[in-house]
């Protein structure tokens, strides 16, 4: 049974997309089983055949559909159009369901272009149980996962000790380790490497971009990534920073990490230079 939620108007608009909501059925109908014919789709949506017929013969002329001997089936523009409605339908509902986080922070300086996946990201999210008694508890997580991970990319305003030492300690275990920081967090990083051993060559896999200024944290490994945000008013959010598992959320936080690598100046020897 195909799902009715599915088949809402998508709000998209132009000369060769409809937003009937008719039309957007019979797209998703011959998305999931193709060719088909007016008569099956009819069946299918519970819709009289001669009404069915009428949308096809339009997205006939709209290059959404093809008539072949066998049926009728979704051209690639076609199906370009069904992914986008699926797209943007998740979106909104992702944005809808995760609007009090949206709302309550600072997303200045996540990109326009990545912003369009915040919700979904959110819905993505690794659920921890906290409580009163455990309120750092993905704090932990998250110095954990840096501790044990072999390769690190960041994007830091904020840092504790206890994620610089864990950092400090994937590095001096060999682990590939690129971050963008303030110099704010570049001397936090250097007061902790005063207690590790000189002959250990810490630096041979660390890179430290430092930037101006930015109001996000962002740590992607291998296996998750982080994501922490500044509230309205300013202070950064250590209790629910977003951590995502699905490869998808890695890949965005990889792309966001190479969005801001041109506004970065590269230190040489970061730890071991002078402040």
């Amino acid at each position: 049974m195909l799902s009715e939620e599915r088949y809402k108007d998508a709000g998209i608009n132009g000369n060769s997309t409809t937003s009937s909501s008719l039309k957007t059925k019979v797209l998703h109908s011959l998305m999931e089983n193709s060719p088909s014919s007016t008569k099956i789709i009819s069946s299918k949506l519970d819709v009289h055949q001669s009404s069915i017929s009428h949308v096809v013969k339009d997205m006939v002329r709209q290059d959404l559909i093809a008539k072949t001997d066998k049926g009728y089936m979704l051209t690639n523009i076609g199906r370009l159009h069904v992914t986008i409605m699926d797209s943007l339908h998740a979106t909104f509902g992702a944005i809808e369901r995760q609007k009090d986080f949206i709302l309550s922070h600072n997303l200045f300086d996540v990109p326009m272009k990545f912003q369009t996946q915040v919700g979904i990201i959110c819905n993505q999210q690794e659920q921890l149980n906290t409580d009163i008694s455990t309120p750092f508890r993905k704090q932990e997580y998250l110095t954990n996962s840096l501790k044990n991970s072999n390769e690190i990319r960041g994007i830091s305003s904020v840092i504790s000790s206890e994620h610089a030492r864990a950092i400090i300690h994937a590095i001096k275990q060999g682990a590939d380790v690129d971050m963008i920081i303030t110099d704010r967090v570049l001397q936090v990083l250097k007061d902790e490497y005063t207690a590790v051993p000189r002959e250990t060559p810490v630096c041979r896999n660390l890179k430290i971009r430092c930037i101006d200024e930015i109001k996000l944290s962002l740590w992607v490994t291998e296996k998750n990534m982080f994501l922490g945000l500044h509230r309205l008013d300013g202070s950064y959010d250590f209790e629910n920073i977003i951590i995502c598992k699905d490869q998808d959320a890695i890949e965005w936080g990889h792309m966001l990490f190479r969005h801001y690598l041109g506004r970065t100046k590269l230190i040489n020897d970061p730890l071991l230079s002078s402040s």
